[in-house]
């Protein structure tokens, strides 16, 4: 499905005659057909969501934001020991909210267990990966990284909507936790997670107040299943407006959403912007879990300051597989703050393409102020995503880097991939210039070649592989090994990529040639004659049969 963004009544050059088909007519948009669309979708393609690059999720999920995270909740643990408020005795869970491809989750893990901060060594803590989808959970569950986590017993895997339930239980029932909550503080990892959450359209303006939108889906064709996510490729959402006190809905009920909406109003904002609803039950369904307190980490695309809510358009719905909003952190700072007097802390920059932002909530009903005793978590986060360079300038700074991979030598891209914390992505967009200069490295044998093998094998451990993606980095490492003389190492990026992209005749091909190097010509034949299975007009391989066929034994 393309990648497009449904916008409002003007958005298709003024010409909407294609599509007279209505699915549905004036419904608030978090009661519209477009979330049981997302439902649906979801549910459907699971880990292919992520695998064909339909949902975007890099910039949540590379090692870098997993290293900011990691630094942000080591703080808090310390301002947790510091106050007594940690049991040693009793389990410290790490939940990952809505862990999507998973790939965030392996990068934290494997960098926790690598270093293992102070705060961890003494504590019983468990990782938990969760998603709203039976389905995904159990495709995560099968991937074979995750086995020495499971095996040290700090990983468990739950079926968790945090819109649907208010309890968290894994698979094998390890862990249970209901209204009573946890004995320790809980920490969320919440990427990219509201963005994909219903939330409420409002206008702001002089002549006619605060307006609630209502939307209309109209298709170019009739269709027999309305809910069918097919539908937005060839849908238009228009808005109408109506005054919010003939709407209805869940603003006059309750008094913290008509405060907020009344700040806005006092702050004379002149705008549209999303309400987001569904994320306020999310945070309430968390906080029900963590009566000891939590932290909450989210990294979304969003907006936090009052500036930037102001003259805005009709909110648009970016459609990409899934769907998605722009998250209105402001909203939910507001809400966290006024109802669990949650202290929250946001990356300094705006308009960067990514918010991050810390949620501290207290002990429920604990009088004393929470920023009286996180010293250590604030530090950490100014260090890790706004002094030190976060997360969003990274992003920044890799999308152009990657345009002058020319400009680089040998050592200097090998830096930049230590730099990016060994990450895949990097390491697959450099490979044609990461090729060039490896190959110039071995005319010369200046020991530049035995680094890069270091660098490569670092990346190999951490990476994350999502099986059927367009880009096979097995292939691509191990080409790279072949030609510059470590056929063992070649060897064994070969099968991976046999393991995760399937059979290929140029991967066997080369598979023998790794075992011909390896003086281990049986092998080589076996690979060559599978090769040749597969093509059988394969010359090369062909060639190396007539060959190794031919080679006294």
């Amino acid at each position: 499905m393309p990648s497009f963004t449904i916008p409002g009544r003007y958005g298709f050059g003024d010409d909407l005659s294609a599509y007279q088909y209505p699915l549905e007519e004036r419904v608030p948009l978090s009661q519209s057909r477009l979330w049981q669309m997302q439902r649906r979708y979801f549910e459907s393609a699971g880990q292919n969501a992520w695998r064909g690059g339909a949902v975007p999720h890099y910039i949540t999920s590379n090692p870098r934001m997993a290293a900011a995270w990691l630094a942000v909740i080591t703080g808090y643990l310390r301002d947790q020991r510091a106050a007594g408020a940690l049991d040693p005795s009793q389990p410290l869970y790490i939940v990952d909210v809505g862990a999507g491809s998973g790939r965030f989750a392996f990068h934290f893990l494997s960098r926790l267990v690598q270093d293992l901060p102070p705060p961890f060594v003494d504590l019983a803590w468990t990782y938990v990966i969760t998603d709203g989808f039976d389905s995904n959970v159990s495709a995560l569950r099968a991937h074979p990284a995750w086995r020495p986590f499971l095996e040290a017993g700090r990983l468990e895997f739950c079926v968790f909507d945090p819109l649907e339930s208010a309890e968290l239980l894994t698979y094998n029932e390890k862990i249970f936790i209901g209204n009573s909550g946890a004995a320790n503080p809980v920490i969320y990892v919440a990427n990219y997670f509201f963005d994909g959450l219903p939330a409420e359209a409002l206008r702001f303006t002089d002549q006619q107040g605060v307006a609630r939108g209502m939307v209309s889906l109209y298709s170019t064709r009739p269709e027999a299943d309305p809910t069918d996510p097919e539908i937005l490729a060839r849908s238009a959402l228009l808005y109408d407006f109506e005054p919010l006190e003939e709407s209805g809905g869940p603003f006059a009920e309750d008094p913290v959403i008509a405060d907020l909406i009344g700040e806005y109003q006092q702050q004379r904002l002149r705008t549209h912007l999303l309400l987001p609803t569904a994320s306020f039950t999310a945070l309430e369904r968390l906080a029900v879990l963590a009566p000891r307190g939590m932290l909450l980490l989210s990294a979304d695309k969003g907006y936090h300051s009052l500036a930037d809510l102001d003259q805005n358009p009709e909110p648009g719905v970016s459609v990409h597989g899934s769907l998605s909003l722009m998250v209105n952190y402001h909203a939910l700072a507001f809400y966290a703050g006024r109802v669990h007097r949650a202290l929250v802390r946001f990356g300094d920059r705006d308009r960067s393409g990514l918010c991050c932002a810390a949620f501290l909530f207290p002990v429920r009903d604990q009088l004393e102020p929470p920023a009286l005793t996180l010293y250590e978590t604030m530090f950490a986060f100014g260090e890790a995503v706004e002094r030190g360079g976060g997360p969003d300038d990274w992003f920044a700074v890799k999308k152009s880097v990657e345009k002058n991979y020319d400009a680089f030598d040998l050592p200097r891209l090998l830096s930049y991939i230590r730099l990016s914390e060994y990450d895949a992505n990097v390491c697959f967009g450099a490979r044609h210039v990461l090729r060039e200069r490896l190959l110039d490295a071995i005319e010369r044998d200046d020991g530049l070649v035995q680094e890069t093998h270091a660098v490569l094998r670092h990346v190999l451990e951490r990476y994350f592989p999502l099986g059927q993606e367009r880009a096979d980095l097995f292939f691509m490492i191990g080409s790279l090994f072949y030609e510059s003389g470590a056929p063992a190492d070649a060897t064994a990026c070969f099968e991976r990529s046999l393991e995760w992209h399937g059979e290929d005749a140029g991967t066997l091909y080369n598979l023998a040639l790794c075992a011909t190097q390896l003086n281990q010509p049986g092998a080589a034949l076996e690979f060559v004659e599978r090769a040749l299975q597969l093509d059988a007009d394969f010359a090369e391989a062909r060639e190396l049969r007539e060959r190794l066929e031919n080679e006294p034994a």
